[in-house]
């Protein structure tokens, strides 16, 4: 077994850590590419800095901090985590522009920083008091945010998934092709996608708030709660049975399915509503248009001028205010009452 100690003023440059070995960077040091092969280890502690380090398979990589006189972080930059390679961003350590390839793994511990970690095919994890900022997730990586840890800026695309566990907080853009599965909470996400594919928010028990749909899909599930969602004209949302959504904001198509809830809904030119639930409070825009099919259920609905709503078979609709130039349109065995029309 090989100890490298790399300490105040010293720097090392292309070191190979093997079998057994271990690098220890100590405030003042410098490791400057490093390779940690399997069963090596490289740690980064209080002040120390390590740049360019690759680790592969079996092969580890530990940033520390902590106060030696003053507090100090240990700081990792750059380092490229291959198959079967972890590197572990433990209490005030600092780990910058991580590339974690397939079968890659990053762990961020509590009061660890992990930022611009690019995830291609491996995973990272972001634990219980932990934060990662600007990571960017793609083809099949994973972003796992559990409880108490925070994600924020994730860019997920192309395959990525970025899951937030119950009581994790997430918040970013997931683009074309790219899923967030909300368990936790993910504020003020944008969801975007085009005619090649769309981005994915799946609100699953979870709180989902000032999500923006620009081309991509909303899922709000059972147990599931969307505010303030804002589907532009090429978005879509929809609410599940046992979903909730409040306060959205449609340009684009919202579908409440049987079981979901909806309320406080504006539906602005452009917007559609489709009804089988349950939608209160609804407001109908100029240019914008709901429908309230068999099992749906609408209470207290407002149409104002130039707005639409269209009540089929089966449908229920109680306390509608039709402003002038609004239109209510009831088909055969629609059933619409206390309807006021001003």
């Amino acid at each position: 077994m090989t100890v490298f100690n790399i300490s105040s003023g010293v720097t090392s440059s292309g070191a190979v850590v093997g079998p057994g070995d271990q690098m220890n960077v100590s405030s003042g040091g410098v490791a400057s590419g490093t390779t940690v092969n399997s069963g090596g280890s490289e740690i980064v502690f209080a002040g120390g800095l390590a740049i360019d380090t690759t680790v592969n398979s079996g092969g580890g990589e530990t940033v520390h901090g902590g106060f030696i006189g003053r507090f100090l972080f240990g700081l990792a930059s750059g380092t490229t985590v291959a198959s079967g390679g972890e590197q572990d961003v433990d209490a005030s350590g600092i780990a910058r522009d991580t590339f974690v390839q397939v079968g890659g793994l990053q762990i961020v511990s509590a009061f660890g920083v992990a930022s611009g970690t690019v995830v291609r095919g491996g995973v990272e994890e972001i634990l219980s008091g932990a934060a990662a900022s600007g990571s960017m997730i793609s083809s099949r990586g994973q972003e796992l945010v559990f409880r108490g840890g925070r994600a924020v800026g994730t860019v997920v695309s192309e395959d990525g998934t970025e899951f937030v566990s119950t009581g994790g907080v997430a918040s970013g853009t997931v683009d074309r092709l790219g899923e967030q599965i909300v368990e936790g909470s993910a504020f003020a996400a944008t969801l975007l996608g085009s005619f090649l594919g769309r981005g994915l928010q799946i609100v699953s028990g979870g709180f989902a708030s000032g999500t923006t749909v620009n081309g991509g899909l909303q899922e709000v599930q059972l147990n599931g709660v969307a505010s303030a969602t804002k589907v532009l004209r090429t978005g879509l949302e929809f609410v599940s049975s046992g979903g909730s959504d409040n306060e959205a904001r449609v340009f684009g198509l919202q579908t409440v399915s049987s079981g979901g809830n909806a309320s406080g809904t504006s539906i602005y030119s452009g917007g559609l509503q489709n009804v089988l639930g349950n939608v209160s409070g609804v407001t109908i825009h100029n240019g914008g248009e709901q429908e309230v099919f068999a099992g749906g259920k609408i209470f207290s609905a407002t149409v104002l001028d130039g707005g639409r709503q269209r009540i089929f078979l089966d449908a229920v609709v109680r306390d509608t205010v039709v402003g002038s130039g609004g239109t209510q349109i009831i088909a055969a065995d629609g059933d619409a009452a206390r309807t006021l029309v001003s």
